[in-house]
């Protein structure tokens, strides 16, 4: 074990280093209570509740980050994150592609599913994709 004589006036050991003697005569509960203040001072509650009313995913991926990083592990709770967020950006990114049919009588094509009065063109499938294609959605 280190001696943790310390002589007074520079408060280093002999060679040059800091003493880390004090924080094993620290009591564990003293260290507990330092990580637990500054991690409340890091929840910003009202910031969370913004983002529960604005998106519930997002406060998913929010909750579970922080059940991950103070339950299990720092680097477990990161990659819950990494992975919850991947899966939103594929839950956002992914096109809706909806089939057209033709207005009888015009050349306007509208969304069979929506619009009773469209028909299917005979011998051809007609698609739209409604969604701006970015990089993130395209193949």
């Amino acid at each position: 074990m280190q001696d943790c004589n310390i002589e007074l006036g520079n408060g280093s050991d002999s060679d040059g280093q800091f003493s880390s003697c004090h924080s094993v005569y620290t009591p564990n509960i003293v260290l507990v209570v330092i990580i637990v203040t500054v991690v409340i001072g890091l929840i910003d509650v009202p910031a969370t509740y913004h983002i529960w009313k604005m998106d519930k995913m997002d406060f998913l991926v929010l909750l579970s980050t922080f059940i991950g990083v103070i339950f299990i592990f720092v680097q477990d709770g990161l990659a819950i994150a990494i992975g919850t967020s991947t899966f939103r950006v594929l839950q956002i990114t992914r096109s809706k592609i909806v089939s057209l049919g033709n207005i009888p009588g015009s050349d306007i094509y509208r969304i069979l599913k929506q619009y009773k009065d469209a028909r299917r063109v005979p011998g051809f499938l007609i698609l739209a994709i409604e969604a701006r294609t970015n990089f993130a959605n395209t193949k």
